[in-house]
């Protein structure tokens, strides 16, 4: 059975406007480092919509997984640099539309892989940026020696004894074999690479860490860079809002909303709908809680109602963005209220499609009725934290 997507290539290539693009031998450019202190794509629904298309591509198509994962690293807040790698990515798909898995009934599966090691590769990361081999283990590097060494001299032995007039060896047992033999030059070339200084204080050296030296934070801190990086994490979690809410201003700040647009990516359906409120434009995360004129409407009233002077978010079309700039200009003291209430205000926004979308006519409201559901949750919320009204001061 031969498993190929070469029509969903053809439309990958024509949602992005590369169908006559040249290709390329190779999904990556081995000369190029990828980094996140470059400029901000123009487009980020474009480029999260083509890496979301890859992401599925990639079951079929193995030879570009490694690329497609790099250029997923940052989907919340993509760089020109990744832009770039996509259509890379995009040239090498043109010219291997064909490709594709061959699976036989009953044959063997083996991998066959490549290597060029560049050690701490990634600006960002410091982690390698392809496969790399540090060397082996004793028990991969000679098994019939490690076989023949008894577990309680392994697990005793110090390295300066073992280290002193190859002391290792006397520790292998048995008959000495000729395969025993000629595995045996292999951990004696690994041992004589050691450095034997008795005079020289032992430390821990970690290339992870931009200082080289070990250090539990910074290790702690190389563990946790493949993690997502989100600059409104305290925004988010210090709110007064409850945990659900939370979630779901995470999960919308990451474009993790099952919005229609979402759907038609993971193939549940075959295109996004339109919003179910205004029934214009596509109906997606920042068009359903910043642009949608609705939404907007309820943003204003809101902002008004806070005595704030303040644009609306469908003033930039993006929530994060709006959300960074207008807390700056209220108070330090009020800005967890702040928060707070642009949660509320989303999280309301965000039911009030639910209810167009799956035809709940009792729960669907006008802006009026939104604003005092909006007021009326934000109070509790407060009022389970410390009370007080909903004014915020400018600074």
């Amino acid at each position: 059975m031969f498993l190929s997507q070469r029509r969903y290539i053809f439309d990958i290539l024509d949602r992005a406007g590369m169908t006559e693009c040249n290709p390329c031998s190779t999904p990556v450019d081995t000369q190029s480092k990828l980094s996140a202190t470059c400029a901000p794509v123009a487009d980020l629904s474009s480029y999260r919509s083509l890496v979301g298309a890859l992401q599925y591509l990639s079951f079929t198509r193995p030879d570009v997984a490694y690329a497609v994962h790099q250029v997923c690293l940052y989907m919340h807040d993509p760089r020109e640099p990744y832009l770039n790698a996509v259509k890379r990515i995009l040239r090498y798909l043109r010219g291997t539309v064909d490709y594709g898995m061959q699976l036989h009934r009953s044959s063997p599966t083996s991998l066959t892989a490549y290597t060029d090691a560049d050690w701490a590769g990634c600006l960002d990361t410091r982690k390698s940026t392809s496969g790399w081999f540090f060397g082996h283990p004793a028990e991969e590097l000679a098994p019939e020696v490690f076989a023949r060494v008894p577990t309680r001299r392994r697990n005793t032995r110090l390295v300066a004894e073992a280290l002193h007039e190859d002391g290792w060896i006397y520790d292998i047992q048995g008959e000495m074999t000729a395969k025993l033999w000629m595995q045996c030059p292999s951990p004696w070339e690994a041992v004589e690479e050691v450095e034997k200084d008795g005079t020289r204080p032992d430390h821990i050296a970690c290339k992870g860490v931009e200082s080289g030296t070990y250090t539990a934070k910074g290790t702690y801190k190389m563990f946790c860079e493949g993690s997502v990086q989100l600059s409104m994490s305290e925004p988010v979690w210090s709110s007064f809002s409850p945990m659900k809410c939370k979630v779901f201003a995470w999960l919308a700040l990451r474009y993790r909303l099952w919005s229609s647009d979402r759907r038609a990516r993971h193939g549940l359906q075959e295109h996004p709908d339109t919003c179910y409120t205004c029934l214009q434009d596509e109906d997606n995360v920042d068009h359903i809680l910043t642009l949608c004129p609705y939404a907007r409407h309820v943003w204003c009233r809101v902002i008004q109602s806070a005595n704030l002077r303040i644009a609306d978010p469908g003033y930039t079309g993006n929530l994060q963005r709006w959300w960074t700039e207008a807390r700056k200009r209220v108070r330090r003291v009020d800005r967890k209220r702040f928060d707070s209430m642009v949660i509320s205000t989303a999280w309301t926004l965000w039911k009030q499609r639910n209810a167009r979308a799956f035809g709940n006519e009792r729960e669907q409201k006008t802006v009026d009725q939104m604003l005092v559901e909006i007021r009326e949750e934000f109070h509790l919320w407060e009022r389970a934290k410390r009370g007080g009204r909903l004014g915020i001061a400018r600074e």
